[in-house]
């Protein structure tokens, strides 16, 4: 039996792995999994159990051990997401029990970001359970199995009219097709939340800061020329991900900005994840 592991380590509050240039966490806590994470490794290597064998039976088979810490003094659950390159993906737990885990493609505007690396086309994403002050360890491999997949708005039909609608059992989101911002979110007891959506800019004060009155906006000091925002677009673009672990609208403002809006199977919370960037001066 021939066993081939890539250690990845996440942090649960300190840091993240990220699609768009890599791992970035705290020094110490980094030090600390990988102390733990040797002799986790010392175990993969040796692994005796049943129900384990069964699952490294492929010498060809390549998995990668994610170790997930949990720095907090209670139990959590988290949902994770492992940037990668390939089609499909199967995660299964310590005990050798197959994770539901849902492929999302990466928001087009992140191929974009300058300076980006990474060859990450899409994130595999799956629910974790860690134990207090402890890691916990999932096991990833490349499939042929298609199982495991995703929608985008490109491969379903196209609203012209109503809303998209993400959903689980605490929340509605409701985005408008037509102008593809947020427009309401319907709680589980049916209270309906008017919601308006929009990004906006100002413009900034001129000066040559040889006084008080002459200083100009900057990097240091944020100076409006007025105090009225302007809006940036009504018109956005949407891509819409359905899955079983979790929903997704990728809206796009403008060619340098865009945002997520992402609902959990199982979460109280509506997760909100803009780029902004290069912002044009001219």
């Amino acid at each position: 039996m021939l066993l081939a592991v890539v250690t990845l380590w996440l942090l649960c509050s300190w840091g993240f792995v990220s699609p768009y240039n890599g791992l970035m966490a705290d020094d110490d806590s980094v030090n600390l999994i990988i102390r733990s994470s040797l002799k986790l490794q010392a175990l993969a290597f040796s692994l005796k159990h049943r129900r384990f064998k069964t699952q490294f039976h492929q010498r060809t088979t390549v998995y990668i051990a994610i170790n997930i810490y949990n720095p907090l003094a209670w139990n959590v659950t988290k949902y994770i997401r492992i940037p990668v390159s390939g089609k499909a993906y199967k995660i299964i737990d310590y005990n050798g029990n197959s994770v539901d885990a849902q492929i999302v493609p990466l928001p087009s505007p992140v191929y974009k970001i300058p300076g980006r690396n990474s060859k990450a086309q899409a994130e595999v994403v799956f629910e974790a359970k860690l134990p207090a002050l402890g890691y916990a360890t999932y096991l990833m491999r490349n499939t042929t199995s298609q199982s495991v997949k995703y929608k985008q708005a490109s491969g379903i039909e196209q609203k012209t009219d109503g809303d998209w609608i993400l959903n689980n059992k605490f929340l509605s989101v409701y985005v408008d097709s037509k102008s593809g911002l947020l427009r309401q979110l319907q709680l589980a007891d049916g209270t309906n939340l008017t919601v308006n959506q929009s990004f906006y800019w100002y413009r900034g004060m001129n000066g040559d800061n040889s006084n008080f009155d002459k200083r100009a906006s900057g990097a240091y000091i944020f100076r409006p020329n007025g105090t009225e925002p302007i809006p940036l677009g009504n018109n956005v673009t949407v891509n819409f991900v359905n899955g079983s672990v979790v929903q997704e609208i990728h809206q796009t403002f403008n060619p340098w900005l865009s945002q997520v809006i992402r609902l959990y199977k199982d979460s109280e919370n509506i997760e909100f994840r803009w780029i902004i960037g290069p912002i044009p001066i001219e």
